[in-house]
């Protein structure tokens, strides 16, 4: 009883901003621990694995108000519109090759259209929430991506202009509680093919899609922890 006494008054006059970070540590721990224990029997999960680790590292900072939905805000500058194709596929190939855009999100986003959707094996995300996601899902220090094709243009079915390119790369996961008190980051390996549709009335890239060489099963067993 005395040290309970104790404990409730040292919250009492603990500082709120002392709270917060406390109550953050301890929530990054559970759910540090749990992804641990998600990834360390990797060879049974499937989608719902990468589900689950983009809610373990995300939620954590939503419910301390860190980030909210609107916290990226809709590109300012002018769209580039109807872009010439040699001109589009060298912009896509700086974004990878410079920007890292796969890892970091920092693609060039006039010439993306504000409605576009990403999709890739796990779901499909509004333009805010990808750059939002990705961002906060992946350590940029510690990964990595590389065109393994030129860009190109080809036409799909409808003759519409696709522009694709052939990607690998290296992904590095923060995740609350490993990232913060272990400095450890799982790490998987991929590679695969991105598409980007352009709108035919605009030219301007309305949806891309990424496709994995892998099964989401076989990523998994690439994981590493590195620190």
């Amino acid at each position: 009883l005395r040290t309970s006494n104790v404990r409730c008054a040292f919250i009492v006059i603990m500082p709120r901003s002392m709270c917060v970070s406390l109550f953050f540590v301890l929530l990054s721990c559970s759910s540090g621990a749990y992804a641990l224990r998600l990834l360390a029997d990797r060879g049974k999960y499937t989608q719902n694995s990468f589900r689950q680790l983009r809610t373990i590292v995300l939620s954590p900072l939503l419910a301390l108000g860190l980030i909210s939905s609107s916290s990226i805000a809709d590109a300012a500058d002018l769209k580039q519109t109807n872009l010439p194709a040699v001109e589009l596929q060298r912009i896509v190939s700086d974004d990878i090759t410079l920007r890292h855009a796969l890892i970091t999100a920092d693609f060039t986003r006039s010439v993306y259209s504000e409605n576009c959707q990403f999709q890739d094996e796990i779901d499909i995300y509004p333009i805010n929430n990808y750059v939002q996601g990705t961002k906060l899902l992946f350590n940029p220090a510690l990964s990595h991506v590389d065109l393994t094709s030129p860009v190109s243009t080809v036409l799909d079915k409808s003759g519409d202009s696709v522009v694709t390119f052939r990607f690998s790369e290296e992904l590095a996961f923060n995740v609350p509680g490993l990232k913060d008190l272990l400095r450890l980051y799982p790490t998987v390996r991929l590679s695969g093919n991105v598409e980007l549709h352009r709108n035919p009335s605009n030219g301007l890239v309305d949806f891309s899609r990424e496709r994995w060489d892998q099964s989401v099963v076989d990523v998994l067993r690439t994981v590493q922890f590195r620190q």
